[in-house]
């Protein structure tokens, strides 16, 4: 059986390897690491377009919307 591990949620400020799987995914650039400003404002749209509250925080949720594994 496969445990699925939560991780903390990140939001603006924030830095993780997987910020820039999500900024490549969303077209943001620079695909560095760190959770900025242009990232939150492209998360936010995304969130609407899916249905999910606009809040512009990463979420496990968000990574599955995106075909995003945090073990990418």
């Amino acid at each position: 059986m496969t445990q699925q591990i939560s991780t903390p949620d990140l939001s603006l400020g924030d830095s993780d390897p997987v910020i820039a799987l999500v900024k490549a995914r969303l077209n943001v650039f620079p695909d560095d690491e760190f959770f900025n400003d242009h990232l939150a404002q492209k998360l936010r749209g995304f969130q609407q377009v899916r249905g999910i509250f606009p809040d512009g925080i990463l979420t496990d949720s968000v990574l599955v919307e995106l075909g995003i594994s945090r073990e990418s």
